[in-house]
């Protein structure tokens, strides 16, 4: 069998390839091929028409279960790519998503951490909350989203899902601590759940001024009014651009 791959590189050319399994014919898997005098990733787009002239060398591996473009993803992508003039394998893959990153190396990606815990004792923790004098208690008094996390954690008995910190506090806060060494961040299995449906995060509590600023935009839903949203960073600007398109899709309308 033939299929006809675009190798994730700045080339505007696509190349033939050989293939034992026939999951390398389905469009969207990414195919590990040998590339020159090296390994490569390429996007299978198909069955080949006819084979190249010269060698036609073989896939290495089928790297996918599923095809990680779909279908009409892909199309959009090919168009793009023939539209702007760019190399197809270079908008493939440049279209996968971030956490793809090291598989487009080949390599395989350990699991995203999904669990936040207190790095340090928990008595170090009181004393820094507290005010005290050393540069410790000095940076969270510079920084009180960050001296809130550390609080909610050690409220919680020094460590919480970072699923439950969603919307309350921004990414930066947490990388900004485990960078420090208050936090660290881990991976924990999850328990197999045999059901379909979606399990729902509980909603994130809002603050006095994220209700407020959610009140004056659902207040002006039906006619044209234009918000700025002041906020500093980790003050859960999102989680009202999150509940107002709650807003607008339970009035039946769209939201972008």
């Amino acid at each position: 069998m033939l299929v006809e791959v675009a190798v994730a590189a700045p080339l505007r050319r696509t190349f033939t390839y050989r293939a034992e399994d026939p999951r390398a014919l389905e469009p969207g898997r990414r195919l590990l091929v040998p590339f020159g005098a090296r390994k490569a990733i390429g996007f299978s787009l198909g069955k080949a028409r006819e084979a190249p002239p010269g060698e036609t060398r073989d896939v290495l591996a089928v790297l996918d279960e599923a095809p990680v473009l779909p279908a009409d993803l892909l199309e959009l992508l090919r168009f793009a790519a023939d539209y702007y003039l760019h190399p197809l394998g270079d908008a493939l893959r440049t279209a996968l998503p971030p956490d793809l990153g090291r598989v487009r190396q080949g390599k395989e990606r350990p699991p995203p951490p999904n669990r936040v815990e207190l790095a340090v004792p928990p008595e170090a923790v009181r004393a820094a909350l507290a005010g005290g004098e050393e540069p410790a208690a000095g940076a969270l008094r510079r920084a009180p989203r960050q001296a809130a996390l550390v609080a909610r954690l050690l409220e919680a008995g020094g460590a919480l899902p970072l699923e439950a910190l969603r919307g309350e506090f921004s990414p930066e806060v947490v990388r900004a601590l485990a960078s420090r060494g208050w936090l660290r961040l881990s991976h924990e299995a999850e328990p197999i759940v045999e059901e379909t449906a979606f399990a729902v995060a509980p909603p994130a509590r809002l603050s006095a001024e994220q209700e407020e600023a959610l009140r004056a935009v659902e207040g002006a839903l039906g006619t044209y009014a234009c918000f700025l949203l002041q906020g500093v960073t980790g003050s859960g600007k999102t989680e009202v651009y999150l509940r107002a398109i709650e807003a607008v899709r339970r009035r039946g309308e769209g939201a972008l």
